[in-house]
């Protein structure tokens, strides 16, 4: 991995991160949104019927809104 690439994948993860410390729900789904791709696969088993950046959404963050 490049330093380019490295550094722009420290840049992504601490503005989730901050997103997520913030606790403002419509900061966290927004940047979740952005970061995270729409065909992520999650292997974590979820009791949802969402897939991409909506199932991370639900997995990930306790209380964040669900897909409308």
């Amino acid at each position: 991995m490049s330093t380019a690439q490295a550094t722009s994948n420290k840049a992504t993860l601490r503005r989730l991160h901050d997103a997520v410390n913030s606790g403002d729900l419509e900061l966290i789904s927004k940047t979740i949104d952005e970061v995270v791709d729409p065909d992520v696969m999650i292997r974590t088993p979820l009791p949802v019927e969402a897939t991409g950046a909506q199932a991370r959404q639900l997995g990930a963050i306790p209380g964040v809104p669900g897909p409308s």
